[in-house]
C-alpha cells in the first residue's frame, strides 16, 4: 500500500472536506449522484462539482422515511441530508435515469416542502435513453434546462470540457499503470479515482500528478477483474493484494471505466453533451447488451480471474449475471461469485476473496 500525501488521505477520512473548504472561500458547490450527471455543465457554471459518497454505517434518520427497497447507498445520501452535512452545498443533481435516485429526489423534495429538512436545492436531470428521436430531443432539452438552472455559461463550455478531459487523462494513466508488468496497486488506483470525484480543484490535480510520478509499483502473480455492486471502499483490493494478486479493472457504477465512457465523447455543445450521456450504458444494460462483456474485458486487461460481488439490494445487475457466468465458464476463467452480500462487506467476505486470490495465484 502506498503512503498517500495528507491531501489525498483526507479525501477518504473526510470526503466533503475539500468542498466545504472551497465553500468557505466563497465557491459555489454543486453535488451530484451517480455517473449520469454532466459535470461539464457544473464546471461551466463556475461551480465546483462534488460527487456524493455513501458512508458505511447506520442510517437512523433516513430509516424513518425510506422503505426497505432503498439500498444502503441511497439511505446514506438521505442520512447525510437530514443530518445537515450537505447544508453548505448549493444544489444536488439527481439522475432520472436511475429509478432509486429518482424516487429519492421526490422524497427529498417532499421532506423539504414539509419542513423536515433544509439542505441544498434538489435538481433532477431528465436523461432519456429510449432509442427514438423523441428521446434524443427530450434529452437535449433536459440538458439545456439543467444548464439554465445551474447558470451554465455557453462560452465556458469549452474550458469545462478541457477540464473533464484532464480527469480523463488521469484515468487513462492509472489504467496503464495498473496493467503494466510492474503495476501500482489496484487499491491505490481506486482511492485516487474516488478522491478525484471529491476534489475538482487544480491544486489537487497537481497533487495527483506528483503521486503518479513517484507511485510505488510491484510485480503481481495474477490479475483480477472486479464486477458488480459499488464496493464500500478498497478492502477487496487490499485482500487480493495480500495474496499477490492485483485487481486491474472494475465494472461498477462510478468505476473509472464507466465514467470514462461518458467523458470520452463530450464536445462543447448542449447536443453533444446530451448525446454523450444518453448513449452511455449503465452496468446492467451493458451486461444485457453484451453477453461476452466479462470474457472480453478479462482478455483485454489480461486478468486471470473474476470477482463478482453483488449486494442484496442490487436487483438491476443480478438478472444479467447467469449469462455472463456461463460465458466465463465456457472460457474456463475462474470466478468467485459472491451474491446477496451485505453492503458493509464483513470479514468472512474479505477472507473469501483472499482465499480465491491465493488459490488462483498458485494454480498452473
Amino acid at each position: 500500500m502506498s503512503t498517500f500525501p495528507e491531501s489525498v488521505s483526507d479525501r477518504f477520512a473526510k470526503p466533503l472536506a475539500a468542498a466545504q473548504a472551497a465553500a468557505s472561500r466563497g465557491s459555489r458547490i454543486v453535488g451530484y449522484i451517480g455517473d449520469d450527471i454532466p459535470v461539464e455543465l457544473i464546471l461551466a457554471a463556475n461551480a465546483l462539482p462534488v460527487r456524493l459518497e455513501p458512508r458505511v454505517g447506520a442510517t437512523p434518520l433516513a430509516d424513518r422515511y425510506l422503505e426497505s427497497s432503498f439500498g444502503p447507498t441511497y439511505r446514506s445520501y438521505l442520512e447525510q441530508w437530514l443530518r445537515g452535512d450537505l447544508d453548505f452545498i448549493h444544489a444536488v443533481i439527481f439522475p432520472r435515469s436511475n429509478d432509486t435516485a429518482q424516487r429519492l429526489y421526490y422524497y427529498v423534495c417532499e421532506l423539504q416542502r414539509r419542513g423536515v429538512c433544509a439542505g441544498p436545492r434538489a435538481l433532477i436531470y431528465d436523461l432519456a435513453r429510449i432509442g427514438r428521436e423523441t428521446s434524443h430531443l427530450h434529452t437535449v432539452e433536459a440538458t439545456q434546462q439543467l444548464a439554465d438552472e445551474l447558470g451554465t455559461a455557453s462560452n465556458e463550455l469549452d474550458a469545462a470540457i478541457q477540464r473533464v478531459r484532464q480527469r480523463l487523462s488521469f484515468a487513462q494513466t492509472l489504467a496503464g499503470l495498473r496493467t503494466s508488468a510492474s503495476a501500482i496497486a489496484g487499491s491505490d488506483a481506486l482511492q485516487i479515482w474516488r478522491a478525484l470525484q471529491l476534489d475538482w480543484t487544480e491544486p489537487f490535480d497537481a497533487t495527483v500528478r506528483e503521486w503518479i510520478a513517484s507511485a510505488q509499483t510491484r510485480t503481481y502473480a495474477r490479475r483480477l477483474l472486479f464486477v458488480g455492486s459499488i464496493p464500500p471502499d478498497e478492502r477487496f483490493h487490499v485482500a487480493s493484494e495480500a495474496a499477490n494478486s492485483n485487481i486491474v479493472d472494475e465494472i461498477f457504477e462510478g468505476s473509472m471505466s464507466q465514467s470514462v465512457a461518458r467523458w470520452d465523447e463530450s464536445a462543447p455543445t448542449m447536443e453533444s453533451i446530451a448525446n454523450a450521456y444518453r448513449t452511455a450504458r449503465p452496468v446492467a444494460p451493458l451486461l444485457l447488451d453484451t453477453p461476452t462483456l466479462l470474457v472480453d474485458r478479462v482478455r483485454t486487461v489480461g486478468a486471470h480471474g473474476v470477482i463478482l460481488w453483488l449486494i442484496e439490494e442490487d436487483e438491476g445487475i443480478v438478472w444479467e449475471v447467469p449469462r455472463q457466468l456461463e460465458q466465463l465458464q465456457r472460457a474456463q476463467i475462474p470466478v468467485l461469485a459472491l451474491t446477496r452480500q451485505r453492503w458493509d462487506a464483513d470479514a468472512a467476505t474479505v477472507a473469501h476473496i483472499t482465499r480465491f486470490a491465493t488459490e488462483l495465484s498458485t494454480s498452473t
